[in-house]
């Protein structure tokens, strides 16, 4: 079985909420060298329910939609159409993940 045929629950991988704490974009990399052409934004959020562990979310194709949190701050979010593929570097399982869009989770009153 490979890696690309696994299903990942990401409900259950991710505890459903993210806090955003930074994002950088993403350029495209042609043959393992980084170019100058803009592919999207990978988001940087950690996970509350699942111990804060980090999770990096890239989302090809769109400038970046939310403001950048201050230094300390993290802003709840949600990724829309989140696909999460697990692969191997260097004998560690690491986690690959996607969204078609994000936006910001605007608090309950």
């Amino acid at each position: 079985m490979s890696a690309l045929t696994i299903v990942v629950d990401v409900a259950a991988t991710t505890g459903g909420e993210f806090l955003l704490t930074g994002f950088r974009d993403v350029f495209a990399y042609v043959n393992g060298v980084k170019t100058d052409q803009w592919e999207g934004v990978a988001y940087s959020v950690v996970l509350p329910k699942v111990a804060y562990n980090a999770l990096s979310v890239k989302v090809i194709g769109k400038p970046a939609q939310i403001q950048a949190p201050q230094q300390g701050e993290v802003i709840p979010v949600r990724f829309d159409g989140l696909v999460i593929t697990p692969y191997v570097r260097n004998g560690r399982i690491e986690l690959s993940a996607k969204a078609n869009s994000i936006s910001v989770v605007t608090p309950k009153a």
